[in-house]
Protein backbone atom coordinates (compact mmCIF):
# COMPACT_ATOMS: atom_id res chain seq x y z
CA UNK A 1 0.00 0.00 0.00
CA UNK A 2 1.81 3.03 -1.15
CA UNK A 3 0.61 4.74 1.18
CA UNK A 4 -2.56 5.29 5.34
CA UNK A 5 -2.26 8.51 14.69
CA UNK A 6 -1.31 4.97 11.61
CA UNK A 7 -3.51 8.29 8.41
CA UNK A 8 -4.75 6.06 10.23
CA UNK A 9 -2.70 8.76 12.19
CA UNK A 10 -5.39 9.77 14.35
CA UNK A 11 -3.54 8.76 17.44
CA UNK A 12 -4.69 7.17 20.69
CA UNK A 13 -8.01 5.41 20.40
CA UNK A 14 -7.89 5.47 16.66
CA UNK A 15 -4.44 4.01 16.73
CA UNK A 16 -4.74 0.81 18.56
CA UNK A 17 -6.81 -0.49 15.68
CA UNK A 18 -5.36 1.59 12.89
CA UNK A 19 -2.82 -0.82 11.50
CA UNK A 20 -5.28 -3.66 11.18
CA UNK A 21 -8.13 -1.53 9.89
CA UNK A 22 -6.17 0.41 7.36
CA UNK A 23 -4.86 -2.68 5.74
CA UNK A 24 -8.09 -4.65 5.84
CA UNK A 25 -10.25 -1.77 4.77
CA UNK A 26 -8.08 -0.78 1.84
CA UNK A 27 -8.77 -4.28 0.46
CA UNK A 28 -5.27 -4.65 -0.84
CA UNK A 29 -4.55 -7.82 -2.76
CA UNK A 30 -1.66 -10.21 -2.22
CA UNK A 31 -0.06 -9.08 -5.44
CA UNK A 32 0.31 -5.42 -4.50
CA UNK A 33 0.07 -4.36 -0.92
CA UNK A 34 1.17 -0.79 -0.60
CA UNK A 35 2.47 0.09 2.83
CA UNK A 36 1.69 3.39 4.51
CA UNK A 37 4.70 4.04 6.66
CA UNK A 38 3.48 6.53 9.20
CA UNK A 39 0.65 5.61 11.56
CA UNK A 40 -1.41 8.78 10.92
CA UNK A 41 -0.37 8.79 7.35
CA UNK A 42 -1.30 5.17 7.27
CA UNK A 43 -4.89 6.02 7.90
CA UNK A 44 -4.95 8.79 5.38
CA UNK A 45 -3.33 6.43 2.99
CA UNK A 46 -6.01 3.90 3.53
CA UNK A 47 -8.54 6.52 2.67
CA UNK A 48 -7.22 6.99 -0.81
CA UNK A 49 -6.40 3.42 -1.76
CA UNK A 50 -8.73 1.40 -3.98
CA UNK A 51 -8.44 -0.88 -6.96
CA UNK A 52 -7.25 0.60 -10.25
CA UNK A 53 -9.87 1.55 -12.71
CA UNK A 54 -9.84 2.32 -16.39
CA UNK A 55 -13.14 4.07 -16.87
CA UNK A 56 -14.86 7.40 -16.75
CA UNK A 57 -16.00 9.33 -13.70
CA UNK A 58 -19.43 10.90 -13.66
CA UNK A 59 -19.36 14.36 -12.18
CA UNK A 60 -21.91 16.34 -10.17
CA UNK A 61 -22.12 20.08 -10.70
CA UNK A 62 -23.99 21.23 -7.59
CA UNK A 63 -21.96 23.56 -5.38
CA UNK A 64 -22.60 22.31 -1.84
CA UNK A 65 -20.34 22.22 1.23
CA UNK A 66 -18.35 19.52 -0.58
CA UNK A 67 -18.17 19.26 -4.35
CA UNK A 68 -16.41 16.67 -6.47
CA UNK A 69 -14.60 16.98 -9.78
CA UNK A 70 -12.66 14.62 -11.99
CA UNK A 71 -8.87 14.89 -11.82
CA UNK A 72 -6.92 13.20 -14.59
CA UNK A 73 -8.30 9.90 -15.89
CA UNK A 74 -8.95 8.11 -12.60
CA UNK A 75 -8.75 10.65 -9.78
CA UNK A 76 -11.57 12.29 -7.88
CA UNK A 77 -11.01 15.55 -6.02
CA UNK A 78 -13.29 16.44 -3.12
CA UNK A 79 -13.18 20.15 -2.34
CA UNK A 80 -14.78 21.84 0.62
CA UNK A 81 -16.37 25.28 0.79
CA UNK A 82 -14.33 27.25 3.31
CA UNK A 83 -17.55 28.71 4.76
CA UNK A 84 -19.37 25.40 4.97
CA UNK A 85 -19.01 24.68 8.67
CA UNK A 86 -20.46 26.80 11.43
CA UNK A 87 -19.08 24.64 14.27
CA UNK A 88 -15.87 22.69 14.82
CA UNK A 89 -15.85 21.32 18.37
CA UNK A 90 -12.53 20.08 19.72
CA UNK A 91 -14.01 16.70 20.64
CA UNK A 92 -16.53 14.74 18.59
CA UNK A 93 -18.35 11.48 19.25
CA UNK A 94 -19.35 8.85 16.67
CA UNK A 95 -22.72 7.34 17.62
CA UNK A 96 -23.88 4.15 15.92
CA UNK A 97 -27.24 2.39 16.04
CA UNK A 98 -26.40 -1.13 14.91
CA UNK A 99 -29.12 -2.53 12.59
CA UNK A 100 -30.30 -6.12 12.72
CA UNK A 101 -27.88 -8.55 11.08
CA UNK A 102 -24.75 -6.56 12.03
CA UNK A 103 -22.46 -6.59 15.05
CA UNK A 104 -19.48 -4.60 16.31
CA UNK A 105 -16.08 -6.15 15.55
CA UNK A 106 -13.94 -7.14 18.50
CA UNK A 107 -11.21 -4.76 19.68
CA UNK A 108 -12.25 -2.10 17.17
CA UNK A 109 -13.48 0.64 19.47
CA UNK A 110 -16.46 2.12 17.69
CA UNK A 111 -15.15 2.08 14.14
CA UNK A 112 -15.66 -1.37 12.61
CA UNK A 113 -18.76 -3.54 12.18
CA UNK A 114 -19.50 -6.87 10.54
CA UNK A 115 -22.45 -8.45 8.85
CA UNK A 116 -23.30 -11.78 10.45
CA UNK A 117 -22.33 -13.95 7.47
CA UNK A 118 -19.46 -16.32 6.69
CA UNK A 119 -17.23 -13.98 4.70
CA UNK A 120 -14.00 -12.02 5.05
CA UNK A 121 -15.44 -9.08 3.05
CA UNK A 122 -18.45 -8.42 5.28
CA UNK A 123 -17.26 -5.28 7.06
CA UNK A 124 -18.14 -1.62 7.42
CA UNK A 125 -15.29 0.44 8.83
CA UNK A 126 -15.35 4.14 9.72
CA UNK A 127 -12.74 6.88 9.68
CA UNK A 128 -13.36 10.48 10.79
CA UNK A 129 -11.49 13.31 9.07
CA UNK A 130 -11.42 16.92 10.26
CA UNK A 131 -10.63 19.28 7.38
CA UNK A 132 -8.35 22.03 8.59
CA UNK A 133 -8.09 25.69 7.69
CA UNK A 134 -5.49 25.18 4.97
CA UNK A 135 -6.51 21.67 3.92
CA UNK A 136 -9.77 21.75 2.04
CA UNK A 137 -9.11 19.06 -0.56
CA UNK A 138 -9.12 15.27 -0.50
CA UNK A 139 -7.73 13.54 -3.57
CA UNK A 140 -9.15 10.05 -4.10
CA UNK A 141 -7.28 7.81 -6.52
CA UNK A 142 -8.35 4.98 -8.81
CA UNK A 143 -12.01 5.94 -8.91
CA UNK A 144 -14.32 4.31 -11.45
CA UNK A 145 -17.51 6.23 -10.75
CA UNK A 146 -19.31 8.11 -8.01
CA UNK A 147 -22.74 9.37 -7.18
CA UNK A 148 -23.88 12.23 -4.97
CA UNK A 149 -26.70 11.63 -2.50
CA UNK A 150 -27.91 12.73 0.94
CA UNK A 151 -28.10 10.67 4.13
CA UNK A 152 -30.26 12.12 6.91
CA UNK A 153 -29.83 15.52 5.29
CA UNK A 154 -26.03 15.18 5.17
CA UNK A 155 -24.27 15.43 1.83
CA UNK A 156 -22.66 12.15 0.76
CA UNK A 157 -20.83 10.46 -2.12
CA UNK A 158 -21.03 6.78 -3.02
CA UNK A 159 -17.70 5.83 -4.62
CA UNK A 160 -17.07 2.62 -6.57
CA UNK A 161 -13.91 0.93 -7.76
CA UNK A 162 -13.07 -1.21 -10.76
CA UNK A 163 -14.63 -4.34 -9.28
CA UNK A 164 -18.07 -2.74 -9.43
CA UNK A 165 -18.81 -2.96 -5.71
CA UNK A 166 -18.86 -0.08 -3.28
CA UNK A 167 -15.42 0.95 -2.06
CA UNK A 168 -16.56 3.61 0.36
CA UNK A 169 -19.16 6.20 1.21
CA UNK A 170 -18.06 9.72 2.14
CA UNK A 171 -20.55 11.68 4.30
CA UNK A 172 -20.06 15.26 5.48
CA UNK A 173 -21.49 16.11 8.90
CA UNK A 174 -21.62 19.88 8.65
CA UNK A 175 -22.77 20.31 12.26
CA UNK A 176 -19.32 19.26 13.51
CA UNK A 177 -17.20 19.80 10.37
CA UNK A 178 -16.32 16.11 10.00
CA UNK A 179 -16.01 14.04 6.83
CA UNK A 180 -16.92 10.43 7.65
CA UNK A 181 -15.36 7.77 5.43
CA UNK A 182 -17.05 4.37 5.49
CA UNK A 183 -15.08 1.53 3.88
CA UNK A 184 -17.52 -1.06 2.54
CA UNK A 185 -16.64 -4.74 2.08
CA UNK A 186 -17.42 -6.45 -1.20
CA UNK A 187 -20.13 -8.60 0.38
CA UNK A 188 -22.10 -5.63 1.72
CA UNK A 189 -24.76 -4.23 -0.65
CA UNK A 190 -25.01 -0.48 -1.24
CA UNK A 191 -28.52 -0.43 0.17
CA UNK A 192 -27.34 -2.18 3.35
CA UNK A 193 -24.46 0.27 3.81
CA UNK A 194 -26.71 3.28 3.33
CA UNK A 195 -29.23 1.87 5.81
CA UNK A 196 -26.42 1.38 8.34
CA UNK A 197 -25.11 4.93 7.88
CA UNK A 198 -28.62 6.32 8.46
CA UNK A 199 -28.19 5.12 12.04
CA UNK A 200 -24.91 7.00 12.43
CA UNK A 201 -24.58 10.46 13.92
CA UNK A 202 -21.64 12.60 15.01
CA UNK A 203 -22.11 14.93 17.94
CA UNK A 204 -19.91 17.05 20.17
CA UNK A 205 -17.90 14.91 22.58
CA UNK A 206 -15.91 15.47 25.74
CA UNK A 207 -12.30 14.87 26.75
CA UNK A 208 -13.31 11.65 28.48
CA UNK A 209 -15.83 10.48 25.89
CA UNK A 210 -14.91 11.09 22.28
CA UNK A 211 -13.87 9.43 19.01
CA UNK A 212 -10.47 10.24 17.52
CA UNK A 213 -10.39 11.91 14.12
CA UNK A 214 -7.67 12.42 11.51
CA UNK A 215 -6.31 15.86 10.72
CA UNK A 216 -4.02 16.47 7.74
CA UNK A 217 -0.42 17.07 8.72
CA UNK A 218 1.02 20.57 8.34
CA UNK A 219 2.46 21.21 4.90
CA UNK A 220 0.12 19.00 2.90
CA UNK A 221 -0.80 22.03 0.79
CA UNK A 222 -4.48 21.17 0.83
CA UNK A 223 -4.05 17.72 -0.65
CA UNK A 224 -4.91 15.07 1.90
CA UNK A 225 -3.16 11.77 1.34
CA UNK A 226 -1.54 12.82 -1.93
CA UNK A 227 1.99 13.12 -0.62
CA UNK A 228 4.31 10.70 1.11
CA UNK A 229 7.59 11.32 2.81
CA UNK A 230 10.55 9.28 1.71
CA UNK A 231 11.14 6.25 3.90
CA UNK A 232 14.38 5.96 5.80
CA UNK A 233 15.27 2.42 6.92
CA UNK A 234 17.26 2.16 10.15
CA UNK A 235 18.79 -1.11 11.47
CA UNK A 236 17.25 -2.63 14.58
CA UNK A 237 19.34 -5.26 16.34
CA UNK A 238 17.74 -8.28 18.00
CA UNK A 239 17.16 -7.57 21.67
CA UNK A 240 17.11 -3.77 21.39
CA UNK A 241 13.99 -2.16 22.88
CA UNK A 242 12.27 0.71 21.05
CA UNK A 243 9.36 2.83 22.30
CA UNK A 244 6.51 4.14 20.17
CA UNK A 245 4.65 7.15 21.59
CA UNK A 246 5.46 9.10 24.72
CA UNK A 247 2.26 9.73 26.67
CA UNK A 248 -0.44 7.84 28.56
CA UNK A 249 -2.65 7.65 25.47
CA UNK A 250 -0.02 5.85 23.42
CA UNK A 251 3.26 4.46 24.71
CA UNK A 252 4.25 0.96 23.64
CA UNK A 253 7.75 -0.51 23.67
CA UNK A 254 8.78 -3.53 21.63
CA UNK A 255 11.84 -5.60 20.81
CA UNK A 256 12.63 -8.54 18.56
CA UNK A 257 13.78 -11.54 20.59
CA UNK A 258 14.50 -14.02 17.79
CA UNK A 259 13.90 -14.85 14.12
CA UNK A 260 13.84 -18.35 12.61
CA UNK A 261 13.37 -19.62 9.04
CA UNK A 262 11.35 -22.86 8.79
CA UNK A 263 10.41 -25.14 5.89
CA UNK A 264 6.79 -25.39 7.06
CA UNK A 265 4.44 -24.01 9.74
CA UNK A 266 4.64 -25.77 13.12
CA UNK A 267 1.14 -24.87 14.39
CA UNK A 268 -1.82 -26.79 12.90
CA UNK A 269 -4.55 -24.57 14.36
CA UNK A 270 -6.03 -22.85 11.28
CA UNK A 271 -7.69 -20.18 13.43
CA UNK A 272 -4.29 -18.66 14.17
CA UNK A 273 -3.60 -17.85 10.50
CA UNK A 274 -4.87 -15.03 8.31
CA UNK A 275 -3.94 -14.39 4.66
CA UNK A 276 -5.11 -10.95 3.74
CA UNK A 277 -7.74 -11.13 1.02
CA UNK A 278 -7.16 -14.85 0.39
CA UNK A 279 -8.08 -18.30 1.71
CA UNK A 280 -5.93 -20.40 4.03
CA UNK A 281 -6.00 -23.34 1.57
CA UNK A 282 -4.32 -21.26 -1.12
CA UNK A 283 -1.19 -20.93 1.03
CA UNK A 284 -1.00 -24.04 3.23
CA UNK A 285 -2.16 -27.52 2.15
CA UNK A 286 -3.88 -30.21 4.23
CA UNK A 287 -0.50 -31.59 5.38
CA UNK A 288 0.58 -28.11 6.47
CA UNK A 289 3.11 -27.74 3.69
CA UNK A 290 3.60 -24.32 2.15
CA UNK A 291 2.10 -23.94 -1.32
CA UNK A 292 4.27 -22.14 -3.92
CA UNK A 293 3.05 -18.62 -4.69
CA UNK A 294 3.20 -16.26 -7.64
CA UNK A 295 5.80 -13.55 -7.29
CA UNK A 296 4.54 -10.67 -9.40
CA UNK A 297 6.38 -7.50 -10.36
CA UNK A 298 4.33 -4.41 -11.03
CA UNK A 299 4.89 -1.01 -12.53
CA UNK A 300 2.66 1.15 -10.40
CA UNK A 301 0.55 3.92 -11.84
CA UNK A 302 -0.24 7.11 -9.98
CA UNK A 303 -3.96 6.33 -9.75
CA UNK A 304 -4.80 9.63 -11.40
CA UNK A 305 -3.46 9.47 -14.96
CA UNK A 306 -1.90 6.00 -15.16
CA UNK A 307 -2.82 2.46 -14.17
CA UNK A 308 -0.79 -0.39 -12.70
CA UNK A 309 0.86 -2.78 -15.17
CA UNK A 310 1.99 -6.35 -14.51
CA UNK A 311 5.63 -6.67 -15.61
CA UNK A 312 6.42 -10.30 -14.72
CA UNK A 313 5.01 -13.26 -12.81
CA UNK A 314 6.60 -16.53 -11.70
CA UNK A 315 5.71 -19.22 -9.16
CA UNK A 316 8.21 -19.63 -6.32
CA UNK A 317 8.74 -21.86 -3.28
CA UNK A 318 7.99 -20.33 0.11
CA UNK A 319 9.57 -20.43 3.57
CA UNK A 320 7.94 -19.75 6.94
CA UNK A 321 9.62 -17.00 8.97
CA UNK A 322 8.80 -17.01 12.68
CA UNK A 323 9.67 -14.12 14.99
CA UNK A 324 9.26 -13.69 18.72
CA UNK A 325 8.57 -10.06 19.65
CA UNK A 326 8.04 -8.69 23.15
CA UNK A 327 5.64 -5.77 23.70
CA UNK A 328 5.26 -3.74 26.89
CA UNK A 329 2.28 -1.42 27.33
CA UNK A 330 3.08 1.82 29.18
CA UNK A 331 -0.18 3.57 28.20
CA UNK A 332 -3.69 3.58 29.63
CA UNK A 333 -5.16 2.03 26.48
CA UNK A 334 -5.24 -1.79 26.74
CA UNK A 335 -5.36 -2.51 22.99
CA UNK A 336 -2.78 -1.74 20.30
CA UNK A 337 -1.68 -2.83 16.84
CA UNK A 338 1.02 -5.42 16.15
CA UNK A 339 2.33 -3.74 13.04
CA UNK A 340 5.39 -5.78 12.09
CA UNK A 341 5.70 -6.81 8.44
CA UNK A 342 8.08 -8.36 5.93
CA UNK A 343 9.61 -6.14 3.24
CA UNK A 344 12.14 -7.08 0.55
CA UNK A 345 14.74 -4.34 0.79
CA UNK A 346 17.47 -3.53 -1.71
CA UNK A 347 20.10 -0.79 -2.14
CA UNK A 348 19.87 1.97 -4.70
CA UNK A 349 22.86 3.45 -6.55
CA UNK A 350 23.60 5.70 -3.58
CA UNK A 351 23.69 2.76 -1.20
CA UNK A 352 20.42 3.68 0.53
CA UNK A 353 17.95 0.94 1.38
CA UNK A 354 14.57 1.00 -0.30
CA UNK A 355 11.59 -1.23 -1.03
CA UNK A 356 11.57 -1.28 -4.87
CA UNK A 357 8.12 -2.86 -5.15
CA UNK A 358 6.58 -0.90 -2.27
CA UNK A 359 5.08 -4.14 -0.97
CA UNK A 360 4.73 -5.49 2.53
CA UNK A 361 3.50 -8.82 3.87
CA UNK A 362 1.64 -8.25 7.11
CA UNK A 363 1.45 -10.80 9.94
CA UNK A 364 -0.02 -14.10 8.71
CA UNK A 365 0.28 -16.12 11.91
CA UNK A 366 -0.14 -15.15 15.56
CA UNK A 367 0.15 -17.83 18.23
CA UNK A 368 -1.76 -15.75 20.79
CA UNK A 369 -5.11 -15.33 19.05
CA UNK A 370 -8.30 -17.35 18.84
CA UNK A 371 -9.35 -16.04 15.43
CA UNK A 372 -7.49 -14.70 12.40
CA UNK A 373 -9.60 -11.54 12.51
CA UNK A 374 -7.61 -10.44 15.57
CA UNK A 375 -4.20 -11.26 14.14
CA UNK A 376 -2.86 -7.69 14.28
CA UNK A 377 -4.17 -6.92 17.76
CA UNK A 378 -2.34 -6.95 21.09
CA UNK A 379 -4.14 -6.56 24.40
CA UNK A 380 -2.08 -5.73 27.49
CA UNK A 381 -2.89 -3.85 30.66
CA UNK A 382 -0.73 -0.90 31.65
CA UNK A 383 2.73 -2.13 32.62
CA UNK A 384 2.19 -5.63 31.23
CA UNK A 385 4.67 -7.34 28.90
CA UNK A 386 4.10 -10.30 26.62
CA UNK A 387 6.11 -12.14 23.97
CA UNK A 388 4.11 -12.76 20.80
CA UNK A 389 5.06 -15.45 18.28
CA UNK A 390 4.25 -14.19 14.78
CA UNK A 391 4.84 -15.70 11.34
CA UNK A 392 5.06 -14.83 7.65
CA UNK A 393 5.41 -16.72 4.37
CA UNK A 394 8.47 -15.49 2.46
CA UNK A 395 9.75 -16.19 -1.06
CA UNK A 396 12.66 -18.61 -0.73
CA UNK A 397 14.60 -16.91 -3.52
CA UNK A 398 14.44 -13.56 -1.70
CA UNK A 399 15.41 -14.57 1.84
CA UNK A 400 18.58 -12.49 1.57
CA UNK A 401 16.46 -9.38 0.95
CA UNK A 402 13.65 -10.17 3.39
CA UNK A 403 13.51 -7.93 6.46
CA UNK A 404 11.24 -7.75 9.48
CA UNK A 405 10.15 -4.11 9.58
CA UNK A 406 8.13 -1.81 11.80
CA UNK A 407 7.30 1.87 11.36
CA UNK A 408 7.98 4.13 14.30
CA UNK A 409 8.04 7.71 15.41
CA UNK A 410 11.70 8.74 15.72
CA UNK A 411 13.37 8.79 19.11
CA UNK A 412 15.26 11.95 20.12
CA UNK A 413 18.54 10.85 18.53
CA UNK A 414 16.92 9.95 15.23
CA UNK A 415 14.80 13.10 15.33
CA UNK A 416 17.92 15.25 15.76
CA UNK A 417 19.56 13.47 12.83
CA UNK A 418 16.68 13.23 10.34
CA UNK A 419 14.16 15.81 11.57
CA UNK A 420 10.72 15.37 10.06
CA UNK A 421 12.02 14.85 6.54
CA UNK A 422 11.49 11.07 6.53
CA UNK A 423 9.14 8.36 7.66
CA UNK A 424 11.42 6.17 9.75
CA UNK A 425 11.16 2.38 9.54
CA UNK A 426 13.28 -0.01 11.58
CA UNK A 427 14.42 -3.23 9.90
CA UNK A 428 16.01 -6.52 10.95
CA UNK A 429 17.15 -9.00 8.30
CA UNK A 430 15.60 -12.45 8.63
CA UNK A 431 18.97 -14.09 7.88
Amino acid sequence: MKNLKSAFKPVPERFHYSVQSAIDEAKLTEKKRFHLKHPIRAIIAAIIIIALIPSSVFAVNKILPIFASKKGEYGLELKMDSKSSSKSPKYVKLNVKIPKGFKKSKNSGNIKYEKDIDSSDNYLSFLLIRPEKNSKTELLKNVKEYKETTINGNQAYIIKDKGGYTSRIETFFENVNILLTCYVGADIKVKEALTFIKGVSITEGTKNNHTEYVSPDDGTKAEIGYFLKESKYLPLSIGKEVTYGNDLDLSISYKIDSIKILDKPFDKDKNKYYFEGDDFGNHIDSNFNLIPQKNEKWEYGDGVNTEDKLISSKTEKMKFVVAKVTYTNHSNEPTFGLNFGIEYLDKNKNGDLLNPDSTITMIQYNKDIKSGNDIYTGNLKKGESHTYTIGFTVYESQLNKACLTISNEPDNADLDKYGNDYDLTYFTRVR
